[in-house]
């Protein structure tokens, strides 16, 4: 839906991972911020938890799509 990506070198102030910015229209951002409000969590942390459980449940399309193999990317990671 027409989502921009920006990497950031900035540094998030309640981490030490780098800050992601994207630009959301107005429908995924209501649907966003009517989730935070709901589970009474940031709007990051929603994103976060989103993106965390699409790469859990489409490891297939990291796999076939973009060569990624999340055994590899977790073993490396130590996650």
């Amino acid at each position: 839906m027409g989502n921009r990506l920006i990497m950031s070198e900035e540094k998030n102030k309640s981490s030490n991972f780098p800050r992601i910015t994207i630009s959301l229209e107005y429908f995924e951002k209501t649907i966003i911020k009517l989730m935070a409000e709901k589970m009474d969590r940031s709007q990051s942390e929603i994103l976060r938890n989103i993106i965390k459980d699409w790469i859990i449940t489409n490891q297939d399309i990291l796999e076939v799509k973009y060569g990624i193999i999340l055994d590899d990317v977790l073993r490396e990671n130590q996650i």
